[in-house]
């Protein structure tokens, strides 16, 4: 799977801040901010006004430079700059008075913002009563890190209003507090385990040691059946879900997921305010049932995923579009090659390459392998190179990084430039010292020594024997390009 990634902006990036809100905005925050700002001094020309309108109208032809001139002069670049922080905060403002009561969330943070206002006029009573309000809807909702500063907030107000007794809150944040830890544990350990699957895509063969404990995290939760809320249900299921495919247990895995959705949606688990859970297990099953090699079950799920990501007005459809078009790709690069090719080149023109850098990954890829099963090996060749001059390429894990470049160094063999291929081979050597030096990829290393002796043409009786040995080990599904039907198909008839 493939999955994007979030960052803080350095200074550098601050520039670009606005233009990326004013640029994502809907019909309806546009509407909300216009509402908020003209709600005083409608009358005036208003420059913060004229600003947005060039950012949003102008898109990518906007440029900072012209606006602050029309409207400032060559000497108004700090003028400018303050109409900029000005356009930011009233627009963060609008945003946040439009999403108020979006979500349970969202409702408890103005809740808790209230009450200390109201504390600060020393209005405790009020204050107290807002602090109430918050703590039902985060119980509704099972924010357990909320209601620990709710009930810190209710142990404070206890010192300025006689009827609320300390020890009645103080008893709820323990029994919270343990809530919390358990879930904070399991937490913890999805969130390092859940990186290294994703930035590895599951071409790894390296164990980790975190399982053994997820594995007694999940035991625990389990055990005590007060913490099966719908919310640790969910943890539960993703927890497990993990595990196995952590140890690539992937029909487990398939009847577990298949059998838990039915379940979650017997019990009417899935709401607005968790539809990620529902999209991220389907995404799963998608993807477990073509690992199967059942690929007209996978597009029928791939069809649920489709139909999901359209729900609660498609909120979360940009996350996982590139998930449901990874299910299409998979599926009928093995039922239709053409029709594969087809929806990636679609993907490849679109916006979509420009709003997430992952969609660069996943076309070149998807490309290289479509284009190497065609026999095309020049185009095969052609989006390895494109793929390495992607931005998000250098942040990409070192053991992909390395797949890829066996990958690329089989294309460079069957063009048969021997030249390019022994400096893309010299190139494997010094960038991956360590991914050569790890015995979990002692199969890769043996391969890559095959292909460089096939390369010099020392085809003799001992090469044979290794070959013959290499293939009799049935490998795994971490190679990129399956190295015992590649070497059948190229050597077979010789040894």
């Amino acid at each position: 799977m493939l999955l994007s990634l979030t960052f803080l902006p350095d200074q550098s990036c601050d520039m670009k801040f606005l233009e990326e809100v004013v640029s994502g905005m809907s019909k309806e925050e546009i509407q909300a901010y216009k509402l908020y700002t003209l709600r005083k001094n409608a009358e005036k020309e208003r420059k913060d006004l004229i600003l947005f309108d060039a950012i949003r109208k102008k898109g990518d032809k906007y440029i900072e430079d012209e606006i602050a001139d029309l409207l400032y002069g060559n000497k108004g670049k700090n003028s400018f700059y303050r109409l900029k922080n000005r356009l930011t905060n009233n627009i963060l403002k609008s945003l946040s008075v439009h999403y108020y009561d979006d979500k349970n969330s969202s409702q408890v943070y103005h809740f808790l913002h209230l009450s200390e206002v109201f504390s600060n006029k020393r209005l405790f009573k009020v204050a107290h009563h807002l602090l109430k309000k918050a703590e039902e809807k985060s119980q509704e909702a099972e924010l357990y890190e909320l209601l620990e500063v709710i009930y810190s907030r209710h142990i404070g107000l206890s010192q300025e209003v006689i009827t609320i007794d300390p020890e009645k809150y103080i008893a709820k944040r323990e029994q919270n507090g343990k809530k919390l830890e358990k879930l904070r544990a399991l937490e913890n350990t999805l969130a390092v385990l859940s990186y290294k699957l994703k930035t590895t895509q599951n071409y790894t063969s390296k164990k980790t040691d975190l399982i053994p404990f997820l594995e007694k995290t999940v035991s625990d939760l389990v055990e005590d059946k007060s913490t099966l809320t719908p919310k640790f249900k969910l943890k539960v299921y993703r927890a497990v879900s993990q595990i196995l495919l952590s140890k690539r247990e992937y029909v487990a895995l398939e009847d577990y997921l298949i059998n838990t959705y039915q379940q979650f949606i017997d019990e009417k688990l899935f709401n607005d305010n968790n539809h990620d859970f529902k999209l991220q297990i389907l995404t799963y099953i998608v993807n477990t049932l073509f690992k199967n090699h059942k690929v007209k079950d996978s597009l029928n799920w791939a069809n649920k995923l489709k139909l999901a990501m359209n729900e609660f007005k498609g909120k979360l459809k940009g996350k996982y579009e590139i998930y449901y078009l990874n299910a299409l790709v998979n599926n009928y690069n093995v039922i239709d090659k053409e029709k594969s090719i087809s929806i990636l080149e679609d993907v490849r023109d679109s916006d979509l390459m420009k709003r997430d850098p992952y969609f660069g990954i996943f076309v070149h890829v998807n490309l290289a392998l479509n284009w190497f099963d065609k026999f095309d090996y020049k185009r095969s060749l052609r989006n390895f190179t494109a793929l390495q001059l992607l931005d998000q390429y250098e942040k990409t894990s070192a053991s992909l990084k390395f797949k890829w470049s066996i990958g690329e160094l089989i294309v460079r063999f069957k063009i048969g430039n021997s030249e390019n291929f022994k400096n893309k081979l010299k190139m494997i050597k010094e960038e991956f010292v360590d991914e050569i030096k790890d015995l979990s990829n002692v199969r890769d290393v043996q391969f890559i020594k095959i292909l460089e002796l096939l390369d010099k043409g020392k085809f003799d009786e001992i090469l044979k024997g290794e070959i013959r040995l290499f293939v009799s080990d049935t490998g795994n599904d971490d190679e990129l390009i399956d190295y015992n039907s590649w070497l059948r198909t190229e050597v077979g008839k010789m040894i």
